[in-house]
């Protein structure tokens, strides 16, 4: 089954991937000896081929009539018209129109000679076909024809190329294509059975699938698509043939009804709706948090220094992130319709929700090669330090997402289904940097508890307990932030042991802003202080001061004056 979500950030799919790779590698050499994203290319007899050449003419000629119905022609004359083998366009009437012999036709054909079809003076085409005697040897029999337009006429809406062409679906349409072939090859151009008559369900396609003659009060069945997202392609979705010998038609809709709901895994179903909620409640009230936060380091010039700069991008980053990833659940994830469709808004939502958790990966990089560079350079221009860590956390992520797009924009096989397929090498070109920079922030971790052990050792260390707040927070900052997917490089099968790994990546993932608003925001002294100090100028505070101070002194009169009477 297709997965409809990102489960866990950018580097466990690194780690996952890198694992796996000479796996897939191997697998790849035996399957194929091509480089081609489809190694494999069904073929079909000719006569299915012919057909299917025949039935898209007959399509794109039935388009263009259609279109110069529209204009309000006058006089008489012959309509646009396909006659199996040539979409013949319109012409006044009592003249002949001519045209090259079309390749379509039946048996050795002659290119260089011309077929001919006339028109009568009452603005009808002279027979069901035009005169291709020139062109080959074979009659073109009407009995052939009869098959096309039965085909034809029975198919209806459902051809494969009618889908609107999205930017991406390309290969959707191509799977569709195929499994039409297969339909036309295997069932539909198949002569009848001896002894089957008008009384069964008759073959067809609905779109999705083939289905053979069928008797009276009999179920045929067909594989589930496995272009359909959110199918399962071993899985059989099924069609009732009536005992009057139809289809069973939809009570609610009117129209003949095949039944897919088996093709979908409901328990698989649940358990991804599940994990998609826990992401975007997680990131909602992460959201929230620094959003808060935010505001009180923009409020307060205490709080305005090189440090808590990089604080707020680190925490700007999350918030677009979060923001992003919530849109993805909601808007992209939850509609598998909007997956199929591959509209141009969701391929350009998933490049910039992939940059934005790239420069939130780069800022948290940044974080901890700022506290290393304090504890380790003895002299840092501060100034120019956080302009080179704008340049990382803003500027930097701009070229693997660039080229990211780029690669994964030009292949038709990668950019369908808003890009939501993961399992493609194009997501190295994200996943590399953001792994790197992990394990570059991993080793400054290493450096930077060195460093302060042996600054604890010294007796008068003047930073010591500010050196061991901001190492204690950045311990428990890293893995929330992406160590943890080092740890636990591989997603377990669907079992219990995946369902209670898929929740704890989404809680851990999506609340992750709000352990960093906690860490760096309200669990900070600083902050902590600041804020005391501005509640206890606000007017309620200063008023709940006055009546405490003036109920302390009436205490104190009233005590000072019975001890003078007692005494």
């Amino acid at each position: 089954m297709i997965k409809l979500s990102f489960y866990g950030p950018l580097c466990f799919r690194a780690v996952d991937q890198i694992m796996t790779t000479l796996r897939s590698a191997c697998l790849t050499a035996l399957a194929c000896t091509c480089f081609l994203p489809r190694c494999y290319t069904k073929t079909h007899s000719p006569d299915t081929e012919k057909v299917f050449a025949q039935l898209r003419a007959l399509y794109d000629c039935t388009k263009l009539a259609l279109l110069e119905a529209n204009h309000n022609d006058t006089g008489s004359r012959c309509s646009r018209t396909f006659d199996g083998w040539h979409c013949w366009p319109p012409i006044p009437a009592g003249t002949e129109a001519r045209a090259p012999c079309p390749h379509l036709l039946p048996g050795k054909v002659n290119f260089s000679a011309t077929a001919k079809y006339g028109c009568h003076l009452n603005g009808s085409w002279d027979g069901s076909a035009a005169d291709y005697t020139s062109c080959t040897s074979s009659p073109t029999e009407d009995s052939e024809l009869m098959l096309l337009q039965n085909i034809a006429q029975d198919l209806g809406d459902d051809v494969p190329w009618e889908q609107k062409m999205h930017s991406g679906e390309d290969g959707i349409v191509e799977e569709k294509i195929d499994r039409f072939k297969d339909c036309l090859e295997s069932v539909l151009l198949k002569p009848l059975p001896l002894g089957v008559n008008d009384s069964v369900c008759p073959r067809t396609w609905d779109g999705w699938s083939c289905w053979n003659d069928t008797l009276p009060g009999h179920t045929a069945y067909a594989s589930c698509p496995q272009f359909v997202a959110g199918f399962v392609p071993y899985r059989q979705a099924h069609k009732v043939c009536t005992s009057n010998g139809t289809w069973f038609v939809h009570p609610a809709t009117g129209h003949v009804w095949s039944n897919y709901t088996a093709c979908v895994d409901t328990h698989d179903l649940q358990y991804g709706n599940l994990v998609n909620s826990l992401y975007v409640a997680g990131y909602s009230i992460s959201l929230v948090a620094l959003t808060l936060s935010l505001i009180i380091f923009f409020s307060f010039r205490s709080l305005r220094c090189k440090r808590i700069t990089i604080h707020k991008n680190l925490f700007t980053s999350f918030i677009v992130s979060n923001f992003c990833w919530i849109l993805w659940y909601v808007q992209v994830v939850a509609g598998t319709h909007v997956i199929e469709l591959n509209p141009i808004w969701c391929q350009i939502l998933h490049v910039v929700t992939q940059h934005f958790m790239v420069c939130n990966y780069l800022w948290m990089f940044c974080e901890g090669l700022y506290l290393h560079t304090l504890l380790v350079v003895a002299f840092v221009d501060e100034d120019k330090a956080v302009k080179w860590f704008v340049l990382i956390g803003w500027g930097f992520p701009l070229l693997p997402t660039i080229a990211y797009t780029v690669a994964r924009g030009l292949d038709s096989d990668a950019s369908r289904m808003c890009w939501l397929e993961h399992d493609v090498w194009y997501t190295y070109i994200l996943s590399v940097p953001v792994g790197f920079s992990i394990l570059l922030s991993l080793a400054f971790l290493v450096n930077i508890v060195r460093v302060l052990v042996s600054k604890l050792r010294a007796v008068n260390s003047p930073d010591r307990n500010s050196a061991r707040k901001a190492v204690r927070a950045t311990l428990i900052l890293l893995p929330l932030l992406g160590l943890h997917y080092m740890v636990m490089p591989f997603r377990p099968e669907r079992d219990r042991i995946c369902l209670t790994y898929e929740i704890f990546s989404a809680l851990v993932t999506s609340l992750q802003g709000l352990c960093v608003s906690m860490l760096y925001c309200f669990f900070n002294e600083e902050v902590l202080t600041v804020l005391r100090k501005a509640l206890s100028q606000t007017p309620c505070a200063r008023k709940e001061w006055r009546r405490m101070s003036f109920a302390n002194s009436t205490i104190t009169a009233n005590f000072t004056q019975t001890t003078q009477t007692y005494e």
